[in-house]
């Protein structure tokens, strides 16, 4: 937790002293808040008996960005999903000459708190209207806030995570409307076979859908 939050006054501080080696006039500057609805799921998973299904969740945040033709842009946003997870362990008694397996199953809840820093460039750029492409790297960390029957918990998941994220978007004024997709490309969970039974060697996976207004 440490890391990150170095990293996060690292981006600030260098945000900061490159808005200031511009001059007033120069500068095109916003900030900007947004929300919307996300999906999330896994890639397959490391074990074959394993089911991780599409989860559904919401999004909010606020993004500072800057320039025009290419604009740099920070976001900060918060992340909730859900996922159903499942999953057998097979267990052997080797004192008793026998063996069985289980199934765990049940609904894991996700939160994430992410910052991507992403480049951008208009397709189309007129006052009124505008469409975007944009894309770049995140750093991020997971929390666990409540409780679940396979008994995950943060220290189970890698942190800080990092990813590759992309998206497009269109604005109308100051409103906008952005589509994004991200991968992790840190596995969130450990591995530790001795606690969750598995090791899933998972990436997850997230598409949002976002409406905002930038000032």
């Amino acid at each position: 937790m440490k890391a990150f939050r170095k990293i996060i006054i690292i981006v600030i501080v260098g945000l900061g002293l490159s808005l200031a080696t511009h001059s007033a006039k120069a500068q095109l500057f916003w900030i900007g808040v947004n929300g919307g609805a996300n999906m999330s799921w896994f890639n397959t998973p490391g074990i074959d008996n394993a089911l991780v299904s599409v989860g559904g969740g919401w999004n909010m945040g606020f993004f500072i960005r800057y320039g025009k033709t290419p604009y740099f842009q920070i976001d900060f946003r918060w992340i909730r999903a859900n996922n159903f997870l499942s999953y057998t362990v097979e267990y052997n008694l080797e004192e008793l000459d026998t063996s069985f397996s289980v199934k765990y199953e049940g609904d894991v809840p996700f939160h994430q708190f992410e910052i991507p820093i992403r480049v951008g460039y208009p397709i189309i750029y007129t006052p009124i209207f505008k469409w975007h492409v944009n894309g770049g790297p995140f750093i991020s960390t997971t929390f666990m806030f409540s409780t679940n029957i396979f008994e995950i918990e943060r220290n189970d998941m890698r942190n800080p995570q990092i990813g590759l994220m992309g998206g497009t978007g269109i604005q109308f004024m100051n409103f906008i409307i952005d589509l994004d997709y991200s991968y992790h490309l840190t596995e969130l969970f450990k591995g530790d076979e001795e606690d969750l039974g598995v090791d899933f060697k998972a990436h997850l996976q997230l598409v949002s859908l976002k409406v905002g207004f930038q000032f």
